[in-house]
């Protein structure tokens, strides 16, 4: 019995270390959707510490618009992402509103953890 939790135990600690080590391709923010407009709209609530979001001048609390030219108005978070993510050392086009000013930024996706 002993060898048999041993062994999942190993197991268990392997498969954590290797989902902390894994690496996403993205800009290095944490959304969430905001409905205080009448209308859900993706909003970030985190940036990832030195990611590329932050590093390209992206604050917590800044509504996205648009991604590349497409509105999020009412698009599920989960398409929001979709739109976000892609290949790294590629840019994605961000529509930004911040404290009633818009302002178009580009993000260039990279490796976070």
């Amino acid at each position: 019995m002993k060898k048999i939790f041993l062994i999942y135990m190993i197991s268990f600690v392997a498969t954590v270390a290797f989902a902390q080590l894994k690496e996403n391709v993205g800009i290095g923010v944490r959304l969430q959707l905001d409905s205080s407009r009448g209308y859900k709209i993706p909003v970030i609530a985190a940036l990832i510490p030195d990611g590329s979001a932050e590093n390209g001048g992206l604050k917590a609390g800044d509504l996205i618009l648009k991604v590349n030219d497409q509105n999020t108005k009412n698009i599920p978070l989960v398409d929001v992402v979709a739109m976000i993510t892609g290949e790294e050392g590629t840019s994605v086009k961000l529509n930004i509103e911040r404290k009633a000013a818009v302002s178009n930024y580009n993000i260039t996706r990279g490796k976070y953890k």
